[in-house]
């Protein structure tokens, strides 16, 4: 099974090479920087890049926000990443990669 940061790695290549379509539109500018920006993050979350999409439940998620609360990060922000954590979760599951628990 794929691991997270894989299918991250490759998602945020796919939107910066305009491989990955929004519906039937290409990334703007400014999604291809929020994206590489939560990849960043994400990295820091899980820097061994362990984790698989069988990892993913209530409990990862509580762990990632626990994360960005010790970086100290204000809640508009938290609730951004936690936004974009959702959606890659749901892009991974289209893609056939996330198991739903």
């Amino acid at each position: 099974m794929e691991n997270i940061w894989n299918f991250l790695d490759r998602f945020v290549d796919e939107i910066k090479s305009g491989k990955r379509m929004n519906g039937n539109n290409r990334y703007t500018a400014g999604s291809c920087k929020a994206w590489s920006s939560f990849r960043k993050l994400y990295n820091g979350f899980d820097p061994r890049h362990r984790l698989t999409w069988t990892d993913v439940d209530c409990a990862l998620v509580t762990k990632f926000l626990d994360h960005l609360q010790k970086l100290d990060y204000m809640g508009s922000s938290v609730n951004k990443y936690l936004v974009s954590f959702r959606a890659m979760v749901g892009y991974a599951y289209e893609d056939g990669l996330q198991t739903v628990r």
